[in-house]
């Protein structure tokens, strides 16, 4: 199908993390979709240590958006490279971690969807935070997809042309 840009609605809105700061959340959904009730909702972190969620154009979003998936993206802390690392060590805590919890939490909250149509999706370093979520809140959702190789063990040794960050993986 034909993109219109009218076919669909975006609305913006915030969850509160633990230390008070406003996360702010961008919502897209097809027009059909109501958004007063749980739908299924795909949510997807940006702004994690260095990683980047392109904004643009989606072909794979529209036809998620198409078949009444709700989209959302969460500006979770982590933009600010260095110094939101440091700031993650001063507090004891992964500030990236509660920050994406809370945008859960208020999604679910607002009723635009319901743990049992709640997806998460991150890639690279937004990855290793839908790889924690796994393991921190897996009540929260039914889907977490996570395309980071760090986090498939058996594809650092099939693939020898994987480059780890992890340095010699014979050590692994």
């Amino acid at each position: 199908p034909a993109y219109k840009q009218e076919d669909y609605q975006s609305k913006e809105v915030s969850a509160l993390s633990f230390d008070e700061k406003q996360i702010p959340i961008s919502i897209i959904a097809h027009q059909d979709v109501d958004l007063s009730r749980p739908n299924p909702l795909l949510l997807m972190p940006y702004g994690v240590s260095d990683g980047f969620l392109e904004s643009a154009f989606s072909v794979q979003r529209i036809s998620l958006l198409e078949r009444g998936v709700v989209f959302a993206t969460c500006q979770v802390r982590g933009i600010d490279g260095p110094q939101w690392f440091l700031q993650d060590w001063e507090l004891g805590i992964p500030l990236s971690v509660s920050d994406f919890t809370a945008c859960i939490d208020q999604l679910l909250l607002l009723g635009y969807t319901n743990t049992n149509k709640f997806a998460i999706a991150g890639e690279g370093v937004q990855g290793m935070l839908i790889a924690t979520m796994v393991n921190k809140h897996p009540e929260k959702f039914v889907v977490a997809s996570v395309r980071n190789p760090l986090t498939d063990i058996a594809d650092l040794f099939i693939k020898d042309q994987t480059q780890s960050s992890l340095g010699d993986k014979d050590k692994l």
